[in-house]
């Protein structure tokens, strides 16, 4: 074989070599051929009993709906999801027997949201109504679970006002506690819950509720196991976010001058916060420590009465900030003692700080944890008074 000929065999060789290894997937499934799920709520139904003497589950799935073709007025107008509901005693039975109401098999990968109701907690517990979640192989640790007090199918039919799935908006949704400091929602997903439920601790989940034909978090459910220890509103959640350094940003509003019904409010852009404890022979305490540096964001006063350029002033109104978050910070303090739920972090101050105190402590700790007072410090420094003034 002449060099020419042995040129082309080789090369003839390495192509038909290398399409072994470009061959399509023999298993591929088109996404036309997929139903994906963005959201899954659980309840238990009204009335009636299963096998197991307690109401079966009533389970809903939220469907992404591929549209072939649709031009964008189409797509704006038409819903970008549909619901599949069953009833039975296992959650993947049920996910199972929806089969017979798809074409299409249903997928997981891009599951959004979990919707619990606070009635499916109490009655079958909350790491059973999870169990599925956390064994199968397509969902994701990052999944947000939300609880609530409502029928759990309106929320998978509602469709966002800006278009995307619903799925998809609960997701952003929750996502806005950067900007909001009464969201609840960092170290909240499926993955965090998890491991909160497998050490026993309690469980801290946003609850969210229909109003007005909109979607809206509304503060956040505490559980300990199947028992419902009790509800945080808005204004409990942003002061323990001070407590525990969770707020991002925040906008302070309060009335000024002091005793006045006129209002200024105050833009935080940075924060510091430092919780430490403090143990004096058989006396235990904390201090908490914030710094807060801010803009004036708005002044809702229809006369002058205030002179921004007065350092008197602005240091009076830098006080009444300073009232406003220690108040807020022990309403938080004081709703957590309530429930008996230590999410502020003090058990894991002391065991870090004093270990040797925290083992003899630990076990009373839940009936120590509300009589600990808390010495609260804010300092608060307006930088600018408005970018255009």
């Amino acid at each position: 074989m002449n060099n020419k000929n042995l040129f082309w065999f080789n090369t003839v060789t390495l192509v038909l070599i290398c399409s072994l290894f470009i061959t399509g997937c023999w298993d591929q499934k088109e996404l036309q051929d997929r139903a994906f799920i963005m959201t899954v709520g659980i309840d238990v139904a009204d009335e009636g009993l299963g096998a197991t003497g307690s109401p079966p589950y009533e389970v809903s799935v939220q469907v992404l709906k591929l549209a072939a073709g649709a031009s964008e007025k189409q797509s704006a107008q038409e819903a970008k999801t549909y619901v599949l509901s069953g009833r039975g005693e296992s959650i993947f039975e049920i996910i199972r027997q929806l089969y017979s109401n798809s074409s299409k098999a249903l997928w997981f990968e891009h599951l959004q949201a979990i919707i619990i109701s606070r009635k499916a907690i109490e009655k079958k517990g909350l790491k059973p109504v999870l169990d599925f979640f956390i064994r199968d192989s397509e969902t994701r640790w990052k999944i947000k679970l939300f609880t609530t007090q409502n029928k759990v199918r309106q929320f998978l039919e509602y469709q966002p006002p800006t278009g995307e799935a619903g799925g998809i908006f609960l997701d952003e949704l929750i996502d806005q506690y950067t900007r909001n400091p009464e969201i609840a929602g960092r170290l909240l997903d499926l993955g965090y819950i998890n491991l909160l439920l497998d050490t026993k601790k309690e469980v801290f989940m946003p609850q969210i509720s229909m109003q007005k034909k909109k979607i809206q978090i509304t503060g956040a459910d505490v559980y300990r196991g199947n028992t419902y220890l009790g509800h945080y509103d808005e204004y409990s959640i942003k002061g323990q976010k001070f407590i525990i350094g969770g707020v991002e940003s925040a906008i302070i509003a309060v009335p000024y001058p002091p005793g006045t019904d006129t209002i200024m409010a105050l833009e935080i852009f940075k924060i510091v916060s430092k919780l430490e404890p403090h143990v004096n022979e058989d006396e235990i305490y904390f201090t908490l420590d914030i710094f807060i540096r801010g803009n004036v964001g708005e002044k809702q006063i229809t006369r002058e009465v205030i002179d921004l350029d007065d350092s008197k002033q602005i240091i009076a109104f830098e006080e009444a900030i300073n009232n406003e978050i220690k108040t807020n910070i022990m309403y938080g303090l004081n709703q957590s003692r309530r429930i008996g739920a230590d999410f502020l972090q003090f058990s894991d101050k002391l065991r870090a700080h004093y270990p040797e105190t925290w083992a003899r402590l630990k076990e009373k700790w839940s009936n120590i944890y509300p009589t600990i007072p808390l010495y609260v410090r804010v300092e608060s420094h307006v930088r600018h008074r408005g970018e255009h003034l």
